[in-house]
């Protein structure tokens, strides 16, 4: 059997890995079956790359740290998306070149909103750390 995917929507290249579930077969029950989909970005897309970054606590008192869940809002002049930071405060998307100029703008609840422009770079990972502060 062959199982072929074509997604517009995998945000970042790299390998992907999933499991196949089959329910039944005219046999009766199959095995799952492992599944890898390499994804290539098209040779027109760059990506950003970064972490957000601050006080864990608004308190005056919490170390500086990586922030989970931090919404990043990336603007570019024909594409916008919206992502939210790892438990490690980190955060990745690609998309097409012709966005060179872009805006990327982290925001946690109760904190005011970090931004910085970055050039989008064709096949290419530009870097795009932002610092909340209280």
């Amino acid at each position: 059997m062959t199982v072929s995917l074509r997604s517009e929507r995998t945000d970042t290249p790299g390998t992907v890995t999933a499991l196949l579930l089959v329910r039944e077969t005219a046999r009766g029950a199959v095995p799952a079956v492992d599944v890898r989909l390499d994804v290539t970005a098209p040779p027109s897309w760059g990506g950003i790359r970064g972490t957000v970054t601050g006080s864990a606590e608004c308190d005056g008192q919490s170390d500086e740290g990586l922030l989970a869940g931090a919404e990043v809002r990336i603007d570019g002049t024909f594409d916008d998306a919206t992502v939210t930071t790892d438990e490690n405060g980190r955060f990745e998307y690609w998309l097409p070149v012709r966005n060179v100029h872009t805006t990327v703008t982290a925001t946690l609840p109760g904190r005011p909103p970090a931004s910085r422009e970055v050039q989008v770079k064709a096949l290419r990972e530009v870097g795009a750390d932002l610092r909340l502060t209280c």
